[in-house]
């Protein structure tokens, strides 16, 4: 059952990171059939909109082979700035010790 969940993950963090350059190609290409509303405007857009999904998949093959997509995902998604406020064990060490952050001189 624990594989099963892992696999069900590693696949939705697939989906994710190959659904990114499918959307902007096929952004692109929607786009581009906006500006030239003809046959060959349809085929280029169609064609970018390909190239999208298949940058998207094969991006998703690669981080799967070389890092895991569940990590990849977590190192994505995560938030250095909010880190720093969860810490408060600095700000805790630097009163102990009567060290402040402020530089200026005592008065």
């Amino acid at each position: 059952m624990i594989r099963f969940l892992e696999w069900v993950i590693e696949l939705i963090s697939g989906i994710r990171i190959a659904l990114s350059p499918s959307f902007i190609g096929c952004a692109i290409g929607g786009i581009v059939y906006i500006k030239f509303p003809t046959f060959l405007g349809l085929v280029i857009a169609y064609t970018i909109g390909l190239a999208g999904i298949i940058t998207g998949i094969l991006w998703a093959i690669r981080i799967h082979k070389t890092q895991g997509t569940s990590w990849f995902m977590s190192r994505i998604n995560a938030s250095p700035d909010l880190d720093q406020l969860d810490s408060p064990g600095k700000n805790e060490k630097e009163k102990k010790s009567g060290e402040t952050t402020d530089k200026s001189e005592p008065d």
